[in-house]
């Protein structure tokens, strides 16, 4: 395990992510409110080293809302799949032909079942 200042443990979390990728790496905040000093513990580990750092000031917040937003940001990147590349020029979707011989329907007989079903029995009265 490595102990490191807030702004190394930022620069070598973020390589760490870049080399071991997000599935590999973990990022965790460990708050200790039963401290007097009210500090908090940051590890990351990718399965084979383990960074640590402390965080006793207020002042630091910053730095560690940017290390996890990064981090999320990285993990939500590799969930989602990248845009698709827009063609210069767009095709029409492929449609159906329709049948030379065949009328279009003008009703539309859409959902109406067709006969043929069972009979009920008794019938209603």
């Amino acid at each position: 395990m490595v102990s490191l200042a807030l702004k190394d443990f930022a620069t070598a979390t973020r390589r760490m992510v870049e080399l071991s990728g997000v599935k590999k790496t973990r990022l965790m905040l460990r708050v200790r409110p039963s401290s007097a000093r009210k500090t908090f513990i940051l590890k990351s580990t990718d399965g084979r080293t383990t960074l640590t750092t402390r965080v006793a000031d207020q002042s630091e917040l910053k730095v560690v809302e940017e290390i996890v937003n990064d981090f999320v940001t990285q993990c939500t990147s590799a969930l989602t799949p990248p845009p698709a590349p827009l063609a210069a020029n767009p095709q029409a979707p492929p449609q159906k032909k329709a049948t030379e011989n065949v009328a279009p329907s003008g009703g539309g007989s859409g959902n109406k079942q067709s006969g043929g079903g069972k009979k009920r029995k008794g019938g209603r009265h």
